[in-house]
């Protein structure tokens, strides 16, 4: 709807930027922090968030991004932090850092939640 959502990991926000860059407002989010890492839309009204340390997390809004809910999570398992996200055919896919030690690998897997339509 003419506007982009970027995630500030470090200061735990979403926020609203017009596409002009004039207005840039602060999706107040309820339901648990997102440590937002990736981004990405699953539908107009669904934003799925890699949020590193806290698995991932279905955000969604009813009111075009001026407030959202989190109403999924799926915690990673320990030893993956979660950096990105993508959709394919409707499922949700997280790309992770595996290990404790360097150099990491990378695990590409489907999020076990099923992204719905918001009523």
């Amino acid at each position: 709807d003419g506007v982009l959502l970027v995630a500030h990991m470090g200061g735990d926000a979403l926020f609203r930027v017009s596409l002009d860059g004039k207005e840039v407002t602060k999706v107040i989010v309820r339901g648990g922090v997102l440590f937002g890492d990736g981004i990405t839309l699953v539908s107009p009204d669904q934003l799925a968030v890699a949020s590193l340390w806290s698995g991932v997390k279905l955000v969604e809004s009813k009111d075009q991004w001026l407030s959202a809910n989190v109403t999924q999570v799926y915690s990673s398992p320990r030893h993956r932090l979660a950096t990105s996200v993508t959709v394919k055919d409707g499922d949700v896919y997280a790309n992770y850092l595996n290990g404790f030690g360097i150099p990491y690998t990378s695990t590409i897997s489907r999020v076990p939640f099923k992204p719905r339509s918001v009523e």
